[in-house]
């Protein structure tokens, strides 16, 4: 017979023959023994009460000595301990004195810890539930819990004071089995739950929402509990994640993390409380939002654009494509073009973008005061942005009062680009480039700081700061200084190209309409710097040494068709560039003429013919060509009248035209009989 077993029926034998009064077994751990658990606690003598302990000190439980064995009446490492019935634990001292109890619970909590170095002696039954006794120098507790898989759980008997206590296992009426080191139960005051902070409000992840609690106390996740307003209380549930199905909690050391909460479709702001045993926090607000804030955002970007798009589509009613040469631009262009310069307009530029940033930023503090906050009342403008926008407008109306009065800056490039926002004919400008610089960053600033800020946290618009006004007041002066002393630049209006006879061949002809044309500025052709012969006929601008009309000959050889750059560099720099070409003489149309042996007019329009009267020669049909008089032949602009004898046959008769600069053009004329000429 194993030593164990011998023990077991040593003690049945002995407590069958010896009526002793009820056994309870030495403390395993402690050294100590516990006191009867049937007995009442101890009443000190009336006559002579003790001092009580300090209120601040709670009874401290008898010292442990983790060398004493487990079972007092065993002399080696292993021992027997009867319970109740046939069922017997066998007793492993040294991992026994393993076991580590909690570090603190309060009143109302479940009490949970793994118990080492016990199992079960043979052909007795598993122990499942027991009854539990906490004892410290003046008070006895019982509790009843589970031990199953040897993990005790028993909830903490609510008349239990704050202190330290023996936790003893009662496994029959007359054995008590203590546990190694001692339970502190934590004065009420110091182990309410305390929020310090809740993440709110909560946003949505697959239309249920998770948010963390922080603060003390919180106990763990056996015993505590998250109430909230109009919801079944919050548990801890195993594999509790953010895709859970259902609401459950997960309880860290100062933080609670709540998935899986079912928001209503009334429900934003409500209150919650943390709950560990009978302690409760105070109350709290939580909103449950209705929409992520990627959501939020993307209706706030969807509203301004729709209202940008219904301007847009405004435009686009009254309006056509705007078009330079043989460009076409979009209809967005025509909100930052200077129509007059052919150029991209910084001022326009810095009051669409502030107006458009403002407009996206109040939206989207409109929705997220709805959709968050559950307030659907109108947010005041700070009062930083009504100046932010004053001075950008203001801006863009002195801009165009200085243009009107000095004149316009110069065109530069023929067609509208990038550049033309930190330039100005063609040439870098240094207050326009610090005023677009600090538009672009004084805006992005301000979306920024309204996207990046928690929308829990987004009540108003963010303030804009004084200094930030006052810098962007002085790059605004700066601009507009810069645009009033600066002086104005070449700007064409109309220019066009023509061949010209000369003495041994030909040249070309450049006839210009704009302002602030310098007689004196450089021609250049293609970036090539000609000396060209500035003509007679000039008209001069008021108030200035520049012209509104100039002409000039170039040395050079006219290719009809081919498109080549005329640029214009007044003294200042500044220059007008335009793409031109040489077009070929041509004839548009001519009038049929009657069949008949008299002389009559026959109408001729003419395009990109030369000044003067062109030579012509006419062949009636089935006839030799023959030249016409000069005497016989005038010009008015695009139409040059010929007098020629129709002939008498009908059929097609042909007129060749001969232009000043040497160029010729042929055209068929219809030759009718009279009767056709009188029915039409």
């Amino acid at each position: 017979m194993n030593a164990p077993l011998s023990m077991s029926v040593v003690l049945l034998a002995s407590m069958a023959a010896t009526p002793t009064p009820p056994l309870v077994d030495t403390d395993l751990g402690t050294g100590r023994k516990p006191p009867p658990v049937d007995a009442p606690p101890k009443t000190p003598a009336t006559d002579a009460p003790p001092d009580p302990p300090p209120a601040d000190v709670p009874p401290r439980a008898p010292a442990v000595d983790p060398q004493q064995p487990p079972v007092a009446n065993e002399p080696g490492e292993c021992g027997v301990l009867l319970v109740e019935g046939e069922s017997a634990l066998v007793v492993q001292a040294n991992e026994f004195r393993r076991t580590v109890l909690p570090d603190s619970v309060v009143r109302g909590a479940r009490v949970q810890f793994s118990v080492a170095g016990l199992s079960t002696a043979k052909n007795a039954a598993p122990l499942q539930r027991a009854e539990f006794v906490l004892v410290d120098d003046e008070h006895t507790h019982t509790a009843v819990g589970d031990l199953k898989n040897w993990i005790v759980d028993f909830p903490l008997p609510s008349d239990a004071h704050a202190g330290r206590y023996l936790v003893c296992l009662k496994a029959s009426p007359s054995q008590v089995l203590a546990m190694p080191g001692e339970l502190r139960v934590a004065e009420d005051a110091q182990a309410r739950p305390v929020i310090s902070r809740i993440q709110t409000p909560a946003y949505p992840l697959d239309e249920r929402n998770s948010f963390k609690i922080e603060g003390d106390h919180l106990g763990d996740d056996v015993n505590t509990v998250v109430d909230l307003h109009d919801h079944d209380p919050i548990r801890h549930m195993t594999d509790c994640n953010s895709r859970s199905a259902k609401a459950c909690l997960v309880v860290s050391e100062h933080r609670i993390t709540v998935h899986g909460v079912e928001r209503m479709t009334d429900e934003g702001p409500t209150k919650l409380a943390v709950r560990v045993g009978t302690l409760r926090s105070d109350e709290k607000e939580l909103t449950l939002c209705m929409f992520s804030t990627g959501t939020i955002r993307t209706f706030a970007i969807s509203a301004t654009l729709l209202v940008a798009g219904l301007v847009l589509w405004l435009v686009r009613s009254g309006f056509r494509r705007y078009r330079v040469g043989r460009q076409r631009y979009r209809l967005t262009s025509l909100f930052i073009i200077d129509r007059e310069t052919q150029s991209y307009s910084l001022s326009k530029l810095q009051l669409l973008m502030w107006t458009c940033a403002v407009v996206f930023a109040y939206v989207y503090l409109v929705l997220c005061r709805a959709f968050i906050h559950w307030d659907t009342r109108l947010p005041d403008i700070p009062a930083g942005v009504a100046p932010l926008l004053g001075m950008s407008l203001g801006t863009a109306v002195l801009s165009a009062g200085v243009t009107v009065a000095r004149g316009p800056k110069g065109a530069g490039p023929q067609f509208p680009s990038a550049a033309d926002f930190i330039s100005a004919g063609g040439e870098v400008i240094a207050e326009r480039l610090q005023f677009f610089v600090w538009t672009l960053v004084g805006v992005a600033g301000f979306v920024m700081g309204v996207l990046v800020a928690d929308p829990a946290n987004l009540s108003d618009l963010p303030e804009v700061p004084t200094n930030f006004l006052s810098l962007m007041g002085i790059s605004s002066v700066g601009y507009l200084a810069g645009k009033s002393v600066r002086p104005s630049g070449p700007l064409f209006t109309k220019v066009r190209a023509e061949k010209v006879a000369v003495a041994g061949g030909s040249e070309v002809k450049l006839i210009a309409d704009g302002k602030n044309l310098e007689s004196d500025g450089r021609v250049r052709i293609n970036s090539v710097d000609l000396v060209a012969k500035v003509g007679d006929s000039k008209a001069a601008q008021e108030g200035g040494k520049s012209y509104t009309h100039l002409e000039w000959t170039l040395p050079m050889t006219p290719e009809c068709g081919v498109p080549f750059e005329f640029e214009l560099v007044n003294a200042d720099g500044q220059y007008a560039r335009v793409e031109l070409t040489v077009l070929p003489f041509a004839i548009r149309s001519t009038e049929p003429l009657t069949a008949s042996t008299t002389e009559a007019p026959l109408n001729v329009a003419v395009v990109n013919a030369t000044d003067g009267p062109p030579e012509a020669t006419w062949q009636p049909p089935g006839e030799e060509a023959a030249p016409v008089p000069t005497t016989k032949i005038t010009r008015q602009g695009d139409r040059v009248s010929v007098c020629v004898t129709p002939g008498t046959v009908p059929g097609k008769g042909k007129i060749s035209l001969i232009d000043a600069s040497g160029q010729s053009a042929t055209f068929p004329v219809d030759i009718v009989p009279p009767s056709e000429a009188a029915n039409a």
